[in-house]
């Protein structure tokens, strides 16, 4: 979870961090201010994984967000040849 949520913060559109903050929010670490995009060492992976609907919310980001850039990608392609 970690990493994918990690994948998304470094990558994507400003939109869908703030989709996958919004996923991930409820689960910070007590005691820590989040900032608009919280770092992943803030959150609580152990609880998060727990959390089977934010789980699979935070899949179903990572994987549109994984088809986009293959898309992406794709069309590169076809406008290189």
């Amino acid at each position: 979870m970690r990493e994918m949520y990690e994948g998304i913060t470094a990558t994507a559109p400003q939109q869908v961090k703030k989709q996958a903050a919004k996923i991930v929010r409820p689960h910070i670490v007590a005691g820590v201010k989040p900032a608009t995009i919280p770092p992943a060492s803030i959150i609580d992976w152990a609880a998060l994984e727990r959390d089977a609907a934010r789980v699979s919310a935070l899949l179903a980001l990572w994987q549109e967000q994984m088809e986009s850039l293959e898309d992406e990608e794709m069309l590169l392609m076809l406008m290189a040849a």
